[in-house]
């Protein structure tokens, strides 16, 4: 595999004038000088009246002096090497000692330690540099200076402290010119190789990030990702070209991507990896598997006379069975045998795949396998272990026969519907509902992670009045302040803004408009957690976003209110949840439906003179949820609903 990656590299002008090295190094030095930690617990770090790794005490002369040589011993065994890193190990957990903490911030003393290695460095192997992240609770450049042979990269996630990814970028730009990102495009623990995949298959996400790097001033970009090119592998591709030079056009990069590898199909693919874009707002549902399934069974028909071509097509039909392998997997909980055979199935496909790199085997190997003993009580499937033979490590490679047999099956497996998706206009108004029966006025009442927007209105130019919680999530609140913003409807003109401590108390927030009408509330939370609460009477609605996670911190506890558009026979929706099955409610009050379906489409027709009007569910805790043909706002009651004005 490493041969292939190599070659991949070569071909593909994947070159570096310094090889960077930035990943985490403390629990390296711990362990390679096992003997002198294990006789000075004192070396590590203090954390709650305990001494422990993996993390050190910095403030021990000693551990100072074995870090440094730790890191020249390293250089004189490989002096190839361009640059050593002095990373800290892993998490958080730092010292606690007081002579550590009088050496001031995590920062202080992370980057303190590396420039005292930087300095010895310097004197004994001129040029080289120590690499150093801008990550975790370190996130903030030091109160002192940098040596100049200090390298730091930020990372594009688990940042730490009160400033946001852009501000850090500002202030490190300002502490050094040896700057460079660190990229998470695919983490096989996150993304499993399904279908959306990660940062690597949203090709705006890849344009925009590396242009801002390159405006940084940066001068590396690791993108730490998965052997998975069934998934990632275009984005891979664009982001290497990128990175050679940010200006290129991506369109003609993925242009000629499309044309050289599937020649007369090109279109065809392009739709295929279109559908599936993170950037496209993708709802993953057998639905949209079967329209994929079928663009790959088009392409295979228009390109049957290029073996070259279909052995292309053949790779990613055997990446796709594991995606259908993983649907059944994961979309039946409850059948035990049925989710143990497909994992069987799925780790005896994917080992004999493996040297087509569709999917990420080495992590299923590690990591998947043992999961999966574990979870069904087959300890001979675990390949930590080594004294059994793993009973799926089956080394017959799939013919193109079987690939085929086995694509057939799947394409028949996921099926298309027919939906017949609407889009509204950004003009938004409140209007006067008529209920058949009375619906109790409720204040609106919701928590979310990850911020939100809400519709909210003024009916007769009186002040907007709500709350809003911030940091409910406790171990979050060290993050950035909240933030929120008022906007015009449809034009997103700021009109106010402010920023809240993230202190788990309730914020009163008071708008004076101009006029009456209708503006956009934005909140942004830094993932800390927020609620909002208004009085019942006034209107207001939260907007969801496709293909977004819903985000709301438990069950919605009262009815969710959503609008139905005059005309409207058949209501079609999207949704993805646990195993609370919601309730759909007409105007009546008259339970229409149980939702049992799970990551599907929904489609519920809609009685003569139950349209124009509000509905509303119950037993409401989406973690997806999209109406296809009806507005995606939603309120607590029917009077706090906005809505576009051609949805009327």
């Amino acid at each position: 595999m490493q041969r292939d990656f190599e070659t991949w590299k070569r071909r593909n002008r994947m070159a570096q004038s310094c090889r960077t090295s930035t990943g985490h190094a403390w629990q390296s030095v711990i362990l390679q000088n096992k003997e002198t930690f294990d006789a000075h617990p004192e070396y590590l770090a203090l954390v709650k009246g305990n001494r422990r790794g993996p993390q050190l005490c910095v403030s021990q002369p000693e551990v100072r002096r074995i870090a440094t040589e730790w890191a020249l011993r390293r250089l004189r065994l490989k002096p190839e090497l361009d640059m050593i890193s002095m990373e800290t190990s892993d998490g958080l957990n730092h010292c606690e000692c007081a002579k550590c903490i009088a050496m001031g911030t995590v920062s202080d003393r992370a980057f303190g330690l590396a420039n005292e290695v930087a300095r010895a460095v310097d004197q004994e192997f001129p040029g080289k540099m120590v690499g150093m992240l801008a990550y975790s609770d370190h996130s903030v450049p030091p109160s002192g200076e940098l040596e100049p042979n200090v390298y730091v990269q930020s990372t594009a996630g688990y940042i730490h402290g009160k400033f946001t990814f852009e501000e850090l970028i500002e202030l490190w730009r300002k502490k050094t010119s040896n700057y460079g990102f660190y990229e998470y495009y695919s983490v096989w623990q996150w993304d499993a190789d399904q279908l959306p995949g990660g940062r690597a298959n949203n090709m705006q996400y890849l344009v925009d990030r590396i242009r801002q790097y390159r405006d940084a001033g940066a001068t590396s970009v690791l993108g730490e990702a998965s052997n998975d090119w069934g998934l990632h592998g275009r984005g891979y591709y664009l982001a290497n070209r990128l990175m050679w030079n940010p200006d290129l056009d991506p369109e003609a990069i993925l242009n000629d991507f499309y044309e050289r590898a599937f020649g007369t199909a090109a279109l065809v693919m392009r739709r295929y990896f279109e559908r599936f874009d993170r950037g496209s707002q993708p709802l993953m549902s057998t639905h949209l598997l079967g329209l994929g399934f079928r663009d790959i069974d088009e392409a295979s028909r228009l390109t049957r006379d290029d073996p070259a071509i279909q052995a292309r097509l053949n790779h990613l039909k055997q990446y796709l069975h594991y995606v259908r392998l993983r649907w059944d997997i994961d979309h039946n909980r409850d059948d035990v045998d049925l989710r143990k055979r497909a994992t069987f199935q799925a780790l005896t496909w994917c080992h004999r795949t493996r040297y087509s790199y569709m999917n990420h085997w080495a992590a299923m190997w590690f990591s998947w396998s043992k999961q999966a003993a574990e979870e069904f009580e087959e300890p001979s499937w675990s390949a930590r272990q080594r004294e059994l033979k793993l009973p799926w490590a089956v080394d017959a490679p799939v013919s193109a026969a079987e690939t085929e047999r086995v694509f057939q099956s799947d394409l028949q497996y996921f099926h298309p519907q027919k939906l017949r998706e609407r889009t509204f206009s950004t003009e938004l108004v409140h209007p006067d509902f008529v209920n058949p029966k009375r619906i109790k006025t409720r204040a609106l009442q919701m928590r979310f992670q990850r911020g939100r927007q809400f519709a909210i209105g003024s009916r007769r130019c009186e002040d907007i009045v709500f709350q809003i919680q911030t940091g409910i999530i406790k171990g979050y609140r060290h993050r950035p302040d909240a933030h929120w913003k008022i906007m015009t409807s449809g034009d997103d003109r700021l009109l106010a803004e402010g920023r809240l401590p993230l202190d788990g108390e309730q914020h009163e927030i008071r708008f004076q408009p101009t006029k009456a009408g209708v503006f956009i509330l934005d909140v942004n939370d830094s993932g800390a957690a927020f609620g909002v609460s208004s009085v019942a009477d006034t209107p207001i609605s939260v907007l969801l976003e496709r293909a977004q996670p819903v985000r709301h911190l438990g069950q919605f506890k009262e009815p969710v209110f959503f609008f139905v558009p005059k005309g409207t026979r058949r209501l079609q929706f999207y949704w993805e949840g646990g195993r609370l099955k919601p309730r759909l409610f007409d105007p009546e009050g008259n339970q229409i439906a149980e939702i049992t379906a799970n990551g599907e489409y929904v489609s519920v027709d809609i009685p003569s003179g139950m349209d124009g009007i509000s509905w509303h569910f119950r037993r409401f805790a989406p973690k997806q949820f999209w109406l296809v043909n009806a507005p995606n706002h939603l309120a607590a009651a029917p009077s706090g609903l906005i809505i576009p004005r051609d949805a009327k």
